[in-house]
């Protein structure tokens, strides 16, 4: 079990600081930081012990297959989106199962793919099936409604949507992937996957299209004895998309930008932070391939215990061919994930390639100031802050999955007594001045 103590400072008064800059680019605000705004005058701080961990196998309840989400709702109930459960598992802040929201099925309550979770306002959990709509539940587990997304016809292709958010307004924001662009190698194909960002109006009318964004990295491609090969090529980008109050927060490509849209498809904002990008080297290039030759043998022992034993000595095969071919990027990306917290700061985590020993938080004030970093476990990605409390997915070798709180010191005196969340609320207003992960690296 693996904790990191994360240490930082709090937020100075908000004055003018050479380290930030903000203009206006034709109505877009944009925020450029080149050092951060903390002052050693206080601390932000992450416990070291782990407040819970689920997913450990104490029981059949305890067991993660697939997890897409986590929230925490009032009074402090950890609320875990399950894919291979098709439901949503319910745990107390000691990590205990106390409940589960539904089951597998097309009606009333049921879930088909489960996928984005999302705290609304009145700590209500809009939960995301792209097979059957976005649902709202109440923190109890009770059912309220489902919404059907539109399907998209771009392209000529009608494609199902994946819902990220519900923003206060009613309306929705969706991904759909949309088709990819394909650079040919000799012998080789490079997959350039894609997808949109659609805003949907509470009548379900697509009113803004962005993109087309990375996906979920590249992958590569290969024929190898007549059979095709195919994974994710290593350090390959990808995008992030967060909703919080009626704002759409977008991280696309390799760079350290946080594009802010408002509920019409406009950008208003960008946030940037000066990072000069990690070029992929050879100890980077060593430690993916060590690592894949791990995965490859982990890969023909799952198909062989499932009693194919051809297909573990193909894959034992054919995958170190793959792994001999396979294109690296010039430069790592600088964002894996980043969250809104309860309050609208943004928590960024920093990419981390297998060769890293360390991992960071960047963090961001609602303005998107670069405040400083903090240290965080390197096996976590971040799905969910409140006021107080960090939640994270991690998993180990053997893509064994555990969701882990840890507790958030240091914040506002008068909130850090209150352990549950509040509902989140649109940041305050302000006058405008015209958002592994290839092959686990």
């Amino acid at each position: 079990m693996l904790a990191v103590g994360c240490a930082g400072v709090l937020l100075s008064p908000a004055r003018p600081s050479p380290a930030q800059t903000v203009r206006d680019s034709a109505g877009v605000r944009v925020v450029e930081s080149t050092a951060p705004l903390w002052k050693p005058a206080g601390t932000w701080r992450v416990d070291r012990v782990l407040l819970a961990e689920m997913g450990t196998g104490r029981d059949h309840n305890d067991q993660f297959v697939d997890v897409t989400g986590a929230v925490i709702v009032r009074p402090g109930r950890v609320v875990v989106g399950d894919l291979g459960a098709h439901s949503v598992l319910v745990f107390d802040l000691a990590g205990n199962f106390v409940g589960r929201w539904g089951r597998q099925g097309s009606g009333p309550g049921d879930f088909q793919w489960l996928g984005t979770l999302q705290l609304l306002h009145a700590d209500s959990v809009l939960i995301d099936d792209s097979g059957l709509g976005a649902s709202v539940w109440t923190r109890e587990g009770r059912f309220v409604r489902r919404t059907r997304m539109p399907f998209d016809k771009a392209g000529g292709d009608v494609m199902s949507s994946n819902v990220v958010g519900r923003m206060p307004s009613g309306h929705f924001v969706a991904e759909v992937p949309i088709e990819s662009g394909v650079l040919r190698v000799v012998g080789k194909t490079l997959f350039h996957l894609t997808r949109s960002v659609l805003i949907v109006s509470p009548d379900l009318k697509v009113i803004a299209r962005i993109g087309p964004l990375p996906s979920d990295g590249d992958r590569f491609g290969m024929k190898v004895n007549g059979l095709s090969i195919t994974d994710a090529v290593p350090y390959s980008s990808s995008s992030t998309v967060r909703v919080f109050g009626d704002r759409l927060y977008l991280a696309k490509g390799p760079s350290f930008e946080i594009f802010r849209y408002d509920a019409t498809g406009a950008l208003r904002e960008v946030f940037r932070r000066a990072v000069t990008p990690r070029p992929i080297g050879e100890s980077a290039k060593a430690s993916f391939r060590k690592w894949y030759r791990g995965e490859i043998e982990r890969r023909a022992r799952s198909v062989e215990a499932k009693g194919n034993k051809e297909s573990g000595r193909l894959t034992r095969q054919l995958r170190p061919v793959w792994l001999n071919n396979v294109p690296f990027p010039a430069a790592a990306p600088l964002i894996a994930n980043f969250v809104v917290d309860a309050q609208g700061y943004i928590w960024v985590d920093d990419y981390v390639m297998l060769s890293d020993s360390l991992a960071t938080w960047s963090i961001l004030d609602p303005q998107g100031r670069y405040l400083g970093s903090l240290p965080r476990p390197r096996d976590i990605e971040t799905l969910f802050v409140s006021d107080t409390l960090v939640v994270g997915l991690a998993k180990d070798d053997d893509e064994v999955e555990t969701v882990r709180v840890n507790r958030v010191r240091g914040r506002d005196v008068s909130r850090g007594r209150d352990v549950t969340p509040r509902p989140p609320a649109a940041p305050p207003a302000r006058t405008r001045i015209s958002a592994p992960t290839a092959a686990r690296p």
